[in-house]
């Protein structure tokens, strides 16, 4: 398991008197970070980062004060906690007794009536392999009293009391749902504000469909294909909605006064999900934008996911109404150049659920839709995490991937090029 963080992350407290003459010592030397950083500071949880998501290591507390250890998939985009079935039986949470979750030295108690059970949540693992099991699913409203810090580069996930840190970057205020916890920023693009969701659960930016076509229809060059492959192709649904997605690049996304570069987006049109609705609210009927800005403070014409977040340490001042962007690393306008084709999930495996096109023509013309993927190069997709399954059919344009296939029954090898998207 994940050994904890922190060793230049301790918790100092102020005495009546004043200061300890170790925290004294440390900030005339200036040796570790700001003083007010430093007090009542929380200490960093380490994560996976797959498959452009967070997965984070955390502690549950049993009812006999003993710790339950188990990987959480950190989505806000997720309205309420969730907790694997056997989790969830194991804390015995159905006693009426508040989960407690302990995040690195925080302790935040949670109403039991507002965690859901679900069963099957996944797997991640470190380099690609599927061996850790996710048993829950941190929501965005378990933390609107805190503030969070995801610092992608480091890997570390922080959670803390308000007043806690000193911000660092760009500040960007948002919009809070408080019962979902999703929050929402302005976005301006080619001049427009758009209010738009930042959602750490989600590998890539989606943007509704027909935002993306007034897009594309203003700046034709912006459309670079038509399917979703790689990390934009995240929810393996059989509709057949991300084969005719529309791969877009922005290239400027304005954030306040911070400007980011080179945006990758999937421009989809897909329906609403059958999820049965709340008490006093009626089943949305129609676009997925309208059903997600649901939960969302405002409506919002998609979401910022992995693909942008990933270069950045972002801190959600929840109670502050804020978010604060610190550059790490420059976007990377490559990130989707893959083998076109776009994949959907079931029980049996992944498979072909198109062939993506650029400049009206399909990229892969080798594979056929309703193909298994079995493999790719040396990589077997049974026992690989989707961020390695993407890792493997990325490369240089031109570049060949052997894929194993089975089609009718037939196990064939295919040789097929890399795309740029």
């Amino acid at each position: 398991m994940v050994e904890r963080l922190g060793a230049f992350s301790c918790k100092f407290v102020a005495m009546k008197a004043g200061l300890t003459s170790a925290v004294m010592f440390l900030v005339i030397l200036g040796f570790l970070v700001p003083l007010s950083e430093v007090l009542g500071s929380e200490l960093p949880v380490p994560f996976i980062f797959d498959d452009n998501r967070v997965f984070a290591e955390l502690d549950f507390v049993r009812p006999d004060g003993t710790l339950r250890k188990a990987f959480a998939f950190v989505d806000l985009g997720t309205p309420a906690m969730v907790l694997d079935s056997k989790l969830h039986k194991e804390l015995q949470i159905d006693r009426g007794k508040p989960l407690l979750l302990r995040v690195g030295d925080l302790d935040i108690k949670i109403d039991p009536t507002t965690v859901e059970t679900d069963t099957d949540l996944g797997f991640t693992g470190r380099d690609g392999k599927r061996t850790i099991p996710v048993e829950a699913v941190l929501s965005g409203s378990v933390l609107t009293n805190h503030q969070v810090v995801f610092d992608y580069a480091k890997r570390t996930l922080t959670i803390a009391q308000p007043n806690t840190f000193q911000n660092k970057g760009d500040a960007i205020p948002c919009r809070v749902n408080e019962k979902t916890g999703l929050i929402s920023v302005t976005a301006d693009v080619a001049g427009r504000p758009y209010a738009i969701a930042v959602d750490t659960g989600s590998a890539y930016s989606w943007i509704g469909k027909n935002v993306a076509e007034q897009w594309v229809k203003a700046h034709p060059d912006w459309n670079r294909g038509t399917g979703a492959v790689g990390e934009s192709n995240m929810q393996s649904r059989t509709n057949g909605a991300q084969a005719k997605a529309m791969i877009l690049r922005l290239p400027e996304v304005k954030l306040g006064s911070l400007v980011i570069k080179q945006v990758g987006a999937l421009g989809i049109s897909e329906k609403a999900p059958p999820i049965p609705p709340g008490p006093n609210e009626s089943q949305v009927q129609g676009d997925f934008f309208d059903w997600y800005s649901r939960k969302a403070p405002e409506p919002v014409i998609g979401w910022i996911g992995g693909n942008v977040l990933k270069g950045f340490r972002v801190t959600i001042d929840y109670p502050r109404r804020m978010t604060y962007w610190e550059r790490g690393t420059e976007l990377d306008p490559h990130d989707l150049d893959q083998v076109g084709v776009t994949l959907e999930k079931s029980d049996a495996g992944y498979f072909i659920a198109g062939i993506s096109k650029k400049f009206g023509k399909p990229t892969a013309d080798s594979v056929q839709v309703g193909d298994r993927l079995i493999q790719v190069d040396d990589l077997e997709l049974s026992s690989a995490t989707r961020g390695a399954i993407f890792a493997a059919l990325h490369g240089e344009p031109g570049s060949v991937r052997t894929l194993v296939v089975e089609r009718n029954g037939q196990r064939l090898t295919l040789s097929v090029k890399v795309t740029a998207f």
